[in-house]
This record gives structure tokens, sequence and C-alpha cells, in this order.
């Protein structure tokens, strides 16, 4: 099959495809009336992580939340002073809190949290990018290694209560042992549960020439 087939063929091409196997063709439909499924359309259906007993998605991420900053910020007078955390480090992370809350997205935090704390536990170099650096929860989380407060990062490019998207965190790992890292997530979370997306992408003529000219 060449690129030009990656289509569903009608009823008619598949006769003419598999000519003397005309019964085999019209009993495919047979099949594909025995199916029953009901699929839930514009629903989310995220893995469920484990949450110590006693606690919540919600609880448990607010508590990683807290002890990583306090990590993040030992020694650091602005942030911590007194050996406490700044009134305007709680303000930020109890609003983004507020927001993933709203959203119902702590469990997709806690996910990506325990694939990347595996990849650090391993040695496996990992960091976010793009917006989701402009979360301190995720500055948190040691998913990214850039204080958003620091920089005066916005954590509305990443996520939104206005927005229904949900939220995107691109990470990176070490390119020889990102396989070490699917391994753990497909163990951890059932090989069923676990794809990997592909994205085509297409180039116009202006765009493809000048890539042409750098390689």
């Amino acid at each position: 099959m060449d690129g030009r087939e990656y289509y569903l063929r009608s009823p008619e091409q598949m006769y003419d495809k598999f000519v003397g196997l005309e019964d085999a063709v019209a009993r495919s439909q047979e099949i594909a009336d025995t199916v029953d499924i009901d699929l839930e359309l514009g629903k989310r259906h995220f893995p469920v992580y484990s949450v110590p007993e006693g606690e919540t998605p919600t609880s448990y991420l607010s508590e990683i939340c807290y002890q990583g900053l306090r990590e993040r910020y030992a020694g650091n007078e602005e942030m911590m002073p007194g050996g406490e955390l700044a009134q305007v480090v709680i303000d930020r992370l109890e609003r983004e809190l507020g927001v993933i809350n709203k959203l119902g997205f702590p469990n997709y935090f806690l996910i990506v949290w325990d694939f990347v704390n595996e990849a650090r536990r391993q040695g496996i170099p990992a960091t976010a990018r793009g917006s989701g650096v402009g979360a301190l929860v995720c500055y948190s989380l040691y998913l990214s290694h850039v204080c958003p407060i620091k920089y005066d990062l916005l954590f509305e490019r990443f996520l939104d209560e206005n927005r229904l998207e949900a939220p995107d965190i691109d990470i990176d790992f070490c390119k020889e042992r990102r396989g070490d890292v699917i391994r753990y997530v497909k163990e951890k979370y059932g090989d069923e549960n676990v794809a990997q997306i592909g994205t085509f992408g297409t180039l116009a003529a202006r765009a493809a020439i000048k890539d042409v000219g750098r390689a």
C-alpha cells in the first residue's frame, strides 16, 4: 500500500480489489454489525495514580508540591525567609493548584511527576519545555528547572481555568535512555493504556527549499 491509499475504501473499491473473494468482503460487514461498543467520546480517561492511604490526588499533589518548593528554595532568603516559604510563593502555588483542582487534573500531574521522578531515580536527565515551564507546580515537582517567579513567567500560558483543553507537559528525556522511561510507564500503567503518538508535518514549497538549503 503506497501513501496514496491511506483511506477507507468504498464497498465497490473493495470488491474490485478482492476479485473472487466477494463473499469474504460481504461477510466483513456482517462482522462489523456484530460489534457493540459504546465509546465515551468527549471524556478524558487518565490512568489512576495510586496515592498513599489517607490521601486524595488533590491533597497528595499539594503535599509534594510544598515539599518540592522547600527543597528548591532551601537557603534562598528571598523565597524562603527564616526557613518558611514566602507569601508570594504560597499565593502563586495555591492559585495554580486551585486551577488544576477546578479543572480536575491532579491525577494527570501526579502521573507525569511519577515517571519523571522515576527517570531521576535512574539517573536519566529530563526536563520540561514549552509553556509548562511557566508553572510553579512543574518547578516544584522537578518537571522543569526554571523558577517561574524569578523570571516572571505566566502560568496562564500553560493552563487557564477558562480553557477546557487538557494541559500538555512536554518532557524531554536523554535520547539513550528514553526507552527505559517508556518501559517503566508501560509496566506501571499497563501496556494497553500507553501509546506513542506520532505527528505528521508538512512543509510549503518555500519552507522546504529553506530546510533543504540548511542541510
